[in-house]
């Protein structure tokens, strides 16, 4: 093996979406992502407990930047609005949008996969509801607002991820008025 060599972690995460947009997911092992990079399975083992974990290493610096941004927030904003400052800073945690996009592709092949993406996305709901509720909102409330700041963060993110260049606070606020229409045109039909 060769001496030890930095950004051993990211190298797996880019090591092993190549090998799943190469050869697919189900048929790329663990040995062959540590050894496209130069290091053991053992040491794969020390950054990932398993092989699709690779592909979240990020969500919990998401999660953890979203909900930083709306605490913050909240001390002068409404939890809604709050919550809006917080998936926009979410997207400095992103990497490339080549990179986004290839991991999209490799998780929509993927039941597992996709499985986990939702996992992700909702630990993100789950996250921002306990800080709303913490900061005084009703739980319904706070579950509503965070469901919601959530559908703005992932629809704004494929508005990204598919090439449009408007600074990410206006795919938010692009999101967030698509879901006001959404939600005022499904209301009118109802009554």
């Amino acid at each position: 093996m060769p001496r030890w060599q930095p950004n051993t972690q990211e190298r797996l995460v880019q090591a092993a979406l190549e090998l799943y947009t190469e050869q697919g997911y189900e048929r790329t092992t663990v040995g062959e992502i540590a050894d496209r990079v130069g290091v053991t399975s053992r040491t794969y083992f020390r950054h990932f407990p398993d092989k699709r974990e690779v592909l979240f290493a990020s969500g919990v610096a998401i999660r953890e930047a979203i909900v930083a941004a709306t605490s913050e927030a909240l001390g002068s904003r409404p939890a809604y609005e709050a919550v809006l400052v917080g998936v926009t800073a979410g997207r400095e945690v992103f990497q490339s949008r080549e990179f986004a996009k290839t991991r999209e592709a490799v998780i929509a092949t993927s039941e597992e996969l996709r499985e986990r993406e939702l996992v992700k996305i909702a630990s993100i709901s789950t996250a921002l509801k306990t800080l709303l509720v913490d900061s005084g909102c009703d739980e319904a409330t706070a579950r509503m607002t965070a469901d919601a700041g959530v559908a703005v963060f992932v629809e704004a993110t494929r508005r990204w991820q598919d090439g449009d260049d408007a600074p990410f606070a206006e795919l938010v606020g692009q999101a967030a008025q698509l879901l006001r229409e959404t939600a005022a045109t499904q209301a009118a039909l109802v009554t």
